[in-house]
């Protein structure tokens, strides 16, 4: 697998916002992956921001990023 990351990129539920220029409700837990550095998380305001290295990129296609841990559900009305 090629992976594509040059820069801070979001994954899982932000991803998939992103993806799809939805405007979704702001999730608790986002993840997201860098191009450098080690796995860490950032706190504030009650929400939790899980930044990981390039090797925990998931993919390019929507259907990679359903696989991470993050459950979520995009409503449409």
């Amino acid at each position: 697998m090629e992976i594509k990351v040059l820069e801070f990129r979001p994954a899982g539920y932000a991803y998939i916002l992103k993806n799809f220029e939805l405007a979704g409700m702001p999730h608790w837990h986002s993840s997201f992956v860098s191009p450098t550095g080690t796995y860490r998380t950032k706190v504030q305001d009650g929400a939790i921001e899980d930044i990981y290295p390039i090797r925990y990129w998931p993919g390019e296609k929507v259907s990679d990023h359903q696989k991470n841990r993050e459950s979520f559900q995009i409503g449409f009305s």
